[in-house]
C-alpha cells in the first residue's frame, strides 16, 4: 500500500506504472523490484535527463509506463520528473 500510495508504483500485468507523489522537498527516490528471475533498478530524480529507454513510455509528465521482461537479467531504469 504504501508503495501505490506514495511512490505511485503499481503493477498492471506485464507493466509498471510509475507516478509519484512525493513531496517537493525530496530530489527523488530509487526502488529495486523483482520480476520472477529479473530485477529493475528504478532511479526516479526530479532535475537532470534520463537516456530514453524502448521499455519506458511516458504517458503524461510525471508518469511512466515500464514494460516488464522476465529475461533474468538486471534492468536499470532512470525517470526524470518534470519540475
Amino acid at each position: 500500500a504504501g508503495l501505490e500510495a506514495i511512490l505511485g508504483v503499481t503493477r498492471e500485468g506485464a507493466k509498471l506504472r510509475i507516478k509519484p507523489c512525493i513531496p517537493d522537498e525530496w530530489p527523488g527516490f530509487e526502488i529495486s523490484i523483482q520480476i520472477g528471475k529479473t530485477r529493475y533498478d528504478i532511479s526516479i530524480k526530479r532535475n537532470g535527463s534520463s537516456a530514453p529507454d524502448a521499455d519506458v513510455e511516458t504517458l503524461s509528465p510525471g508518469e511512466f509506463l515500464i514494460s516488464l521482461r522476465d529475461d533474468g537479467k538486471d534492468h536499470a531504469v532512470e525517470l526524470t520528473l518534470p519540475d
